[in-house]
């Protein structure tokens, strides 16, 4: 019987490293990253992608304060990058943001135009539609989406040009050891823009594809029916 639990604790053991160190899925529950990902998404996570992560560093940073780290390096998040972290304000909750500005950059936005180290990121309007695929309460947004891009990486993101928030911000510089990162939905995102910067020793890893996709009901997103959508399976981030 002894050994038979010891077994058993050390499979879920294994599991419990496996995923805090080396990959986890995740479930998204908001719509900060429309179109890219859209509430109901569950996306496969590479927490290799900038090094070998402590185990159970998560979790240690939620509860006990313990700051987050690697073990060993391999790189830092580069521009374009869709990452998940720990929320800097409460490191109890995961974020999941694209990554715009890195160490040394400098960041501004005029008339919702961004700006990186003083060169425009250019952004053309695409003519498509993702209403299949939105929940209902973004439906009654008036999103355009737009063809972007930054460093090499290229995306699709949302802005609802009858919303007027944060249309301007003032330079900010990244510090050494941070990110800057935005939603890809630019209206609907709470991000750097608002709260700062991201310490690099809080990402969690590389979001790289949609595995399942499930709008589920929701109240709070004018939800009502299940809706499988087996087209999102399988999308490169």
């Amino acid at each position: 019987m002894k050994k038979r639990l010891s077994f058993v604790f050390l499979i879920i053991f294994s599991i419990c490293v496996i995923r805090s160190s080396f990959f986890e899925i995740f479930h998204i529950p908001s719509g900060s990253m429309i179109p890219t990902l859209m509430v109901g998404d569950i996306v496969w996570v590479n927490k290799l992608a900038y090094g070998f992560r402590t185990p159970f560093n998560d979790l240690l940073s939620s509860f006990f304060d313990v700051k987050a780290g690697y073990l060993w390096k391999k790189s830092a998040p580069k521009r374009g990058d869709v990452v998940v972290f720990l929320y800097p304000q409460d490191p109890s909750m995961y974020y999941i943001k694209r990554v715009i500005g890195v160490s040394g950059d400098r960041i501004k936005i005029i008339n919702k135009t961004l700006v990186v180290n003083d060169k425009e990121v250019p952004f053309k309007k695409e003519d498509i539609s993702f209403d299949d695929n939105l929940s209902d309460k973004f439906k009654g947004y008036n999103l355009s989406f737009y063809r972007s891009g930054i460093s090499e990486k290229k995306f699709l993101m949302a802005i609802d040009h009858d919303n007027y928030h944060k249309m301007n911000t003032e330079e900010v510089v990244v510090p050494e050891g941070k990110i800057f990162v935005l939603g890809d939905n630019r209206d609907y995102s709470y991000d750097s823009r608002f709260w700062g910067m991201v310490p690099v020793d809080l990402v969690l890893g590389k979001a790289s594809h949609v595995i399942f996709s499930a709008l589920l009901p929701l109240r709070e997103f004018g939800q009502e029916k299940l809706k499988l959508r087996w087209d999102r399976v399988g999308s490169s981030l």
